[in-house]
């Protein structure tokens, strides 16, 4: 079994060498993956970051819902009209949880940051 796992490690790496990391970043860069990733992320990331700007202000409440449908609605007619591969797919959904989970954690940290300086200065007064 290890034999068989050494083996099939030295058949993917043994080509390593004769590829550049420039054709593997172009390659990379060319991947219709990277894109539906990417894409997934920030209509993933759109609404949160709307809920976020506004979660102070009451009135502001309809744009949130605006870019919630329009995110919820492009994402569907992403997967279901628009893109063919499964893979893509895939990806695409992986790219939404990321910039979904991403995103909120970014305005939590800065609003931890925010609290913090807040308090500090409140202290130092």
């Amino acid at each position: 079994m290890i034999y068989d796992v050494t083996e099939m490690v030295y058949a993917i790496y043994k080509d390593i060498g004769k590829v550049s990391w420039r054709d593997t970043i172009i390659e990379g860069l060319m991947s219709r993956v990277l894109y539906w990733t990417i894409a997934g992320y920030l209509l993933a990331a759109f609404p949160i970051a709307v809920w976020n700007l506004n979660k102070e202000i009451a009135t502001k409440r309809r744009q949130w819902k605006m870019a919630a449908m329009l995110s919820m609605i492009l994402s569907i007619t992403i997967l279901s009209a628009i893109v063919e591969d499964y893979t893509e797919k895939i990806f695409f959904i992986v790219g939404a949880i990321v910039g979904a989970f991403c995103t909120q954690m970014h305005f939590e940290i800065a609003e931890m940051i925010s609290e913090h300086f807040e308090a500090a200065k409140e202290k130092k007064e």
